[in-house]
């Protein structure tokens, strides 16, 4: 066992001047395996290498760098930073380990931890005693904020960068975040993220979501983005298909499972996330998974459309849209839908309310509606695919 007091002042002196061995690595071995969230399927683990760390460190070092030239504040790469951080989700999730954890040892950063569960109350008090300025948070962590009725009694004043991550949020929840959290209207961003591609693969300022309500914001730097059709080719900005980027985030593969990353990331290194969204303004917007794609009489369907139309409903606190199997259709739409404490609505006032927002196809006929909130996993995304989401008949 090692002592502070008489081990380390003679470690100190007897290596006094020595330099340590050259690193015996290169870019591309293998640093960090993560699982995915597994979410809609089974949990995959995402193999990065010491490119990847090295590539999402330096680019917090340049987000630091830009957030310094918009405060007026002189950005120094080789003292430690000033910034505070609060980590509130799980260390087996990007968002905490390589974009929280990580890029702060290289940065010099504190990082604020919040031990056992989330109490939204205990992390209010972190964020003020601890003058807390950059949180990465699930929307699901944010939406409790909402709850709070006496928010104005805790000082946030020090938090000038709130990150909805980890899951889409609709841009309804945007703006109510905005309007009714003192600090949001300049500090929330909203960002595109995968386990995949080591950190944020777009990202949205304050100014952006009031201005383009529904993006993810442009790619970040070093990331090339495109929208490509069932076959791999290029669309234009306008057109929907898969997102698939080229970037130093970009995993290695998938650990043990050559088959899944022969489908996911080509041999030019272009990663295929998966996820459907249009390019439009040079702004990203999310319209879902392509494993949660409903397919009805031909018809594709986003539950994401169909999740933000309800979300709009005052009596919705959460919702979840997926498709079922029926013997006409091919699928129908299916709506789990998770009622606001005190509030009431049925299945007749909630299928009129999409009705007037949707095409009559996208419109749910089975639905479930609970008090219970929506199963999560560690890292407080909603399970998809979860038997908790049975739905009974119309």
């Amino acid at each position: 066992m090692l002592t502070l007091e008489g081990d380390l002042p003679r470690l100190i002196a007897e290596f006094s001047g020595c330099q340590p061995p050259p690193p015996r690595v290169v870019e591309d071995d293998p640093a960090v395996l993560l699982y995915t969230s597994g979410t809609s399927g089974d949990p995959k683990g995402a193999l990065h290498s010491q490119r990847n760390i090295l590539a999402v460190a330096d680019y917090h070092r340049y987000s630091d760098a830009i957030t310094c030239a918009w405060t007026g504040e002189v950005y120094a790469r080789d003292i430690p930073s000033d910034t505070r951080h609060l980590l509130t989700s799980s260390l087996c999730h990007i968002t905490s380990l390589h974009n929280t954890i990580v890029p702060r040892l290289a940065t010099g950063s504190t990082v604020v931890m919040n031990q056992g569960w989330l109490g939204i109350r205990p992390v209010l008090e972190l964020l003020e005693n601890e003058h807390v300025t950059h949180w990465n948070a699930v929307p699901s962590m944010a939406a409790r904020m909402l709850e709070i009725d006496d928010l104005d009694r805790y000082d946030l004043t020090s938090l000038i960068r709130f990150t909805l991550s980890s899951e889409p949020s609709t841009p309804e929840f945007a703006q109510r975040i905005r309007r009714h959290l003192p600090f949001a209207r300049d500090a929330v961003v909203d960002s595109y993220t995968l386990t995949e591609c080591s950190t944020s693969i777009a990202s949205a300022t304050a100014r952006e979501l009031e201005e383009h309500p529904g993006t993810v914001g442009e790619p970040v730097i070093t990331v090339s983005l495109e929208i490509r059709d069932p076959d791999g080719g290029w669309l234009p900005d306008g057109h929907a298909g898969e997102i698939c980027v080229r970037s130093p985030f970009v995993m290695l593969g998938y650990w043990g499972d050559d088959e899944a990353t022969a489908e996911t990331i080509t041999p030019d290194r272009w990663l295929r996330t998966g996820d459907y969204g249009v390019v439009e303004h040079g702004r990203l917007r999310l319209l879902g998974r392509r494993a949660d794609m409903i397919r009805q009489n031909g018809e594709d369907i986003f539950p994401s459309e169909v999740e933000r139309a309800l979300g709009a409903h005052p009596a919705v606190r959460e919702c979840l849209v997926t498709g079922m199997a029926h013997a006409e259709w091919g699928q129908e739409v299916c709506a789990t839908v998770v009622l606001v404490a005190g509030a009431d609505a049925t299945k007749e006032e909630l299928t009129a309310f999409t009705a007037e927002r949707l095409a009559y196809f996208k419109v749910p006929t089975r639905w479930r509606l609970t008090r219970d909130l929506l199963p999560r996993n560690s890292t407080g995304k909603i399970v998809r695919r979860h038997p908790g989401h049975g739905l009974r008949e119309p």
